[in-house]
């Protein structure tokens, strides 16, 4: 003899502070065109910017910041499609090759070894468009050295198993470098710059990486985490770590962790 009891209830409030279960979930929603659709995969959306008004027939770029503050397995992130909006699967023969957020950009100066597309996510991502809702499946994010594709806005997996013991001993065994929950390198190839500044392209290079660091230093804050900029390291050292093409140099390291 079995049982079965099924309650459905609905609030009479809605929640009006955040759930913490682990995770921080944050959505945005942009009106972009086929032409501005790769400078606005560039960046995300400030805190605060407000859904705009949508008309029929605009194309909406979604952005989902999901952040976790340990590794996890077997996440689903479920968004729902709002009334009257419908998902682009840029898979179909019919839809523009240009609206493919995971390909924009073509091309990378990282060489053939670097992954790209569904090839280096198949392993622990997956999306699923349906009619009211995009599912994105996550296995595990492994710990890793991952390469971020500024243009699409996401991590590709370049080699599994903890890089931060190596990178922190390029690093002159700098303790916070090895205690940091992760590590983020800013990198450059001088010569793609050098085509168009010549003698002066270096001197680009350091500052853009400046700014880039900033960046990096000003949304650590944000979130809450603690971050410093480090460029006393060995340079062929880290660059072996990393399994750098030749063309490409390491020119700033940011250990990113709680502060203590």
């Amino acid at each position: 003899l079995f049982y079965e009891s099924r309650l459905r209830y609905a609030r009479t409030k809605p929640l009006t502070t955040p759930i913490d279960r682990g995770f921080y979930v944050g959505k945005a929603m942009r009106v972009v065109t086929a032409q501005s659709l790769k400078a606005a995969l560039r960046n995300y959306p400030t805190k605060g910017t407000k859904v705009p008004l949508i008309k029929g027939g605009e194309l909406v770029l979604v952005d989902l910041l999901v952040v976790a503050q340990q590794p996890q397995d077997y996440v689903v992130v479920d968004d729902p499609i709002p009334a009257g909006l419908e998902a682009i699967d840029s898979n179909l023969a019919t839809s523009a090759a240009s609206l493919n957020v995971d390909f924009v950009g073509g091309g990378s100066d990282w060489g053939s070894g670097w992954g790209s597309g569904d090839r280096a996510l198949a392993g622990w991502y997956r999306k699923e468009l349906r009619d009211d809702r995009a599912v994105y499946f996550v296995d595990h994010m492994a710990a890793g050295l991952y390469h971020y594709r500024p243009l699409s806005h996401d991590l590709i997996l370049w080699r599994e198993g903890d890089p931060l013991p190596a990178i922190a001993a390029a690093a002159l065994a700098q303790e916070g470098v090895y205690e940091a929950a992760a590590v983020v390198v800013i990198t450059a190839v001088p010569q793609r710059t050098a085509v168009k500044y010549g003698a002066r392209a270096m001197r680009y290079v350091y500052l853009e990486a400046g700014h880039a660091a900033q960046n990096v230093c000003l949304q650590a804050t944000a979130l809450g985490l603690g971050t410093v900029t480090v460029g006393a390291f060995d340079d062929t050292a880290l660059a072996e770590v990393l399994s750098l093409p030749e063309a490409v140099e390491p020119v700033y390291l940011l250990p990113v962790g709680w502060p203590v």
